[in-house]
């Protein structure tokens, strides 16, 4: 990489913050016009871009790398390097316009490196704008809505990781999924894939009713609802991560959001109602019959009570 001088910006304000192209250090064999905004890569595997090793920047107040360009030839990708040395990557469509980068709600607070990293050689980008973005995170987002009957491992529910990062969490949202027992003893699991390996969700393993890997589905519809902190939306948005997968027996799955403001509880029944609760018989004497014959009975169920003729 060429030695130049970097590039340190002022404090951050919380709007869009631009990176300013005649800034970027090109690195081996690599050139950049700020006339027309062409980066130039006479070699594969290198990178220009912007560099603060000496000095990690805090963009904290940002949540995203936005960036516009045109005419790429080949294979290219755009990198973030953090402070403790880890790095994230997206691709660049090579027929697209623009890239939108989300940056790791933990580590944003030290960053190192933003750079371009060309995959072939004689390779050009032209650069139209960068700059650093902050999500409308106001607003719930729906991930899925539909009847999905789910029995055993399939069919499932899947909620993939382009959708969960293109929802933008913040800590304190919540993943809620809604759902309703079709039989009794309905239940739910949802499981996490990483690089195609399958386990319980750890933060699954939260909610209230959580045992033996499952959580029982009311017949009057529930709600699950499970917290997001910074270390879950980084789990689901990692680049391992593939999906969530609702799966479970003698339940429909009807909607899974991103809520912004929540009260739900940790599991919550949408209606209080007496449908779930079991029945109870009694004679007109007040004495509790444990199997009824013919006659006239009082028929209790939950705060519902009844006179019946079997």
């Amino acid at each position: 990489m060429a030695i130049m001088a970097a590039f340190y910006p002022s404090a951050h304000a919380t709007s869009d913050y631009n990176l300013p192209l005649d800034k970027i250090i090109t690195g081996y064999n690599s050139t950049f016009d700020a006339n027309t905004g062409t980066l130039t890569f006479g070699n594969a595997w290198v990178g220009s871009g912007w560099y603060w090793n000496d000095a990690p920047q805090d963009f904290s107040d940002y949540d995203y790398v936005m960036v516009d360009y045109s005419h790429l030839t080949a294979g290219m990708e755009l990198k973030v390097k953090y402070s403790d040395n880890t790095e994230e990557f997206k691709a660049l469509p090579v027929d697209g316009h623009q890239l939108q980068f989300s940056l790791s709600e933990i580590k944003k607070s030290g960053i190192s490196e933003i750079y371009f990293f060309s995959l072939a050689n004689d390779n050009n980008i032209t650069l139209e704008n960068v700059y650093l973005g902050t999500y409308d995170v106001t607003s719930d987002v729906n991930l899925f809505e539909g009847d999905c009957a789910i029995t055993g491992w399939d069919p499932c529910v899947l909620v993939t990781r382009q959708q969960f990062a293109d929802a933008h969490m913040q800590p304190g949202n919540k993943l809620v999924i809604t759902a309703k027992a079709t039989a009794d003893n309905g239940y739910m699991k949802i499981m996490l894939d990483k690089g195609g390996n399958l386990a319980v969700w750890d933060a699954f393993k939260r909610v209230e009713g959580y045992n033996n890997e499952i959580v029982p589905v009311s017949k009057s519809g529930s709600k699950i609802s499970i917290p997001l902190d910074v270390d879950i939306i980084d789990a689901l948005c990692a680049n391992d991560t593939q999906n969530i997968r609702i799966v479970g027996e003698n339940t429909t799955v009807t909607k899974v959001d991103v809520v912004r403001n929540d009260s739900t509880t940790a599991l919550e029944r949408i209606d209080t109602g007496n449908e779930d609760m079991p029945v109870e018989y009694y004679n007109l004497q007040g004495v509790r019959i444990e199997n009824p014959m013919s006659g006239l009975y009082i028929r209790r169920q939950g705060n519902k009570v009844t006179k019946v003729i079997l």
